[in-house]
């Protein structure tokens, strides 16, 4: 990602929900990184290469610290956190209950 620090703020509109605050950054190299996650932490829908609204769903294993793209398998894995999404809303779909410990 390649930023560029804006010396005017004036000479620079700011993108998106009408926001009136003016960006202090550019982003020169970086935009569908950032919109991915975005989309990602959010939960948000973003248009694909072919205009197709789509959803992408991230999942995330906090014992092997592994990150994988969600399916139908890790949805019903109770070691995979199924959508990171969950994490940083308030939802209450997320738990954050300790796995169970093996005890062999």
């Amino acid at each position: 990602m390649i930023l560029w620090e804006v010396a005017n703020e004036n000479n620079f509109r700011s993108i998106g929900n009408g926001r009136k605050r003016q960006p202090k950054y550019l982003v020169i190299d970086g935009q569908q990184r950032l919109t991915s996650l975005y989309s990602i932490i959010k939960s948000k829908s973003i248009i694909n290469k072919n205009f197709k609204n789509i959803k992408i769903k991230i999942a995330f294993n906090p014992l092997e610290e592994k990150f994988e793209v969600s399916n139908v398998a890790l949805e019903k894995d109770p070691e995979w956190i199924s959508d990171i999404s969950e994490i940083f809303s308030n939802s209450p779909t997320f738990s954050q209950a300790q796995p169970q410990q093996n005890t062999q």
